[in-house]
């Protein structure tokens, strides 16, 4: 018996093969024929699992928010210890921009050309984040989750575009979280 995870099924492969496509050529060369070939699976194989370029883009969009639920996974996790939480969230910005900067990207993109389809998942993260600092004992944590996530977002989006993926140091941004939380 080994070890080895399972591979992912081919909804999952031809959702990061989209997110590969939008990185490099942008949402216009996004295809079905595109994802096809980036995937390497055979002409065809993402219009019969995505019958329509929105559902291309659906897909794309649950697949982008999966992934970064898991680089937020610990960082999301509750504790008493306001350094420690700010510094986790403080992490993952950081881990998303040095380690999964296409993710970063492709995300704003679609945030621009549908921002109404982010706000559910804008909403769960933002709820998250105030569960995390009401645990840490932040009086007014749902003011300050809104300050915390709009503040990692800006500091994501300049760091994958004008500073060319240059993210800001872990203490630098868990000191300008904590100024942010009050």
């Amino acid at each position: 018996m080994t070890n080895e995870a399972p591979a992912p099924d081919r909804r999952t492969v031809l959702a990061d093969a989209s997110i590969d496509i939008v990185a490099e050529h942008g949402l216009r060369g996004l295809t079905h024929r595109a994802v096809d070939g980036a995937a390497g699976v055979p002409v065809g194989s993402a219009s019969n699992l995505f019958r329509s370029r929105a559902a291309l883009i659906e897909a794309l969009a649950e697949r982008i928010e999966a992934r970064e639920l898991t680089v937020a996974a610990s960082a999301l996790t509750p504790t008493e210890d306001l350094g420690e939480l700010l510094a986790r969230v403080a992490r993952f910005a950081v881990d998303l921009v040095v380690h999964h900067e296409d993710l970063v990207r492709v995300r704003f993109t679609l945030f621009v050309a549908w921002p109404e389809r982010f706000v559910p998942g804008h909403r769960r993260f933002r709820a998250a984040a105030q569960q995390g600092l009401a645990a840490a004992g932040v009086v007014d944590s749902e003011r300050a989750a809104e300050r915390v996530v709009d503040h990692l977002d800006g500091v994501m989006l300049h760091a994958v575009t004008v500073r060319g993926g240059q993210a800001p140091g872990v203490d630098e941004l868990t000191d300008a979280l904590r100024r942010l939380v009050g």
